[in-house]
């Protein structure tokens, strides 16, 4: 078994989400099963570990032709870890680095173009994202509509839940790409319910309908855009 798990340095707020990460590994690690986990400043040293394992789970930020390594609100310039402009000009580090691998990108929007790209010109054999956003600080594209703290924290808390959970089953399972997009549709349709009936942070009945309502919405759009690319009867192995 050869599974890695790419966080990269991006914003406050993928940093604490991408540390559900930690918790596949030691739960895992209980198990007897090695995961690896990068999160190195250098994009190098990241594709190097890429090489050297057959899946890659990327918990980062996306959009719909690049997954980002290096991003920063005051940096005018980001740094791409895949991308699609990458496999179009044959940019050999990451060429080599997705060719005969497996990706699962726990990221934004990458299905709509990234994920059908790399398996049909980056030699990818199966990849597994997302068409919509997996937002949970801003409801629109530009981020000037705030959430509450509420809705903020409770999303953030239900996601890292769930795709820890569905993950570290994948991954002892050895799951198809098939398995785990159905698996994880239906646990974030069906956990999405009852994590709201058992919150208890807010006290208004009205305001709890507002923000768990909204909330509510996003993870069920999140759960009806998973897609997958390549063969998907490949496994997470």
């Amino acid at each position: 078994m050869s599974v890695l798990i790419y966080r990269p340095r991006l914003t406050k707020n993928i940093k604490r989400f991408g540390r559900f990460s930690k918790e596949i590994k030691s739960r895992l690690t209980n198990k007897g099963i090695i995961v690896d986990v990068v999160n190195d400043a250098k994009k190098s040293i990241c594709l190097q570990q890429m090489r050297n394992h057959e899946t890659i789970i990327i918990i980062g930020h996306g959009d719909d032709g690049v997954i980002y390594h290096r991003l920063h609100r005051q940096m005018t310039k980001k740094q791409s870890l895949i991308s699609k402009y990458d496999i179009v000009q044959k940019n050999t580090n990451v060429l080599s680095a997705i060719r005969g691998k497996k990706i699962i990108a726990i990221a934004c929007r990458t299905a709509r173009s990234l994920g059908k790209c790399v398996c049909e010109k980056g030699g990818c054999l199966a990849y597994l994202g997302f068409y919509s956003k997996i937002h949970f600080d801003k409801r629109d594209h530009q981020g000037i509509d705030e959430v509450s703290p509420e809705y903020y924290h409770f999303l953030l808390k239900f996601y890292k839940a769930v795709f820890a959970d569905v993950l570290e089953m994948a991954i002892e399972n050895q799951w198809t790409f098939y398995k785990l997009s159905i698996v994880l549709e239906i646990e974030l349709q069906k956990r999405i319910f009852t994590a709201i009936n058992n919150e208890d942070s807010i006290k208004s009945p009205y305001y709890k309908e507002l923000v768990f309502g909204q909330a509510q919405i996003a993870v069920l759009n999140v759960s009806q855009n998973i897609k997958v690319y390549g063969n998907d009867q490949e496994q997470v192995v």
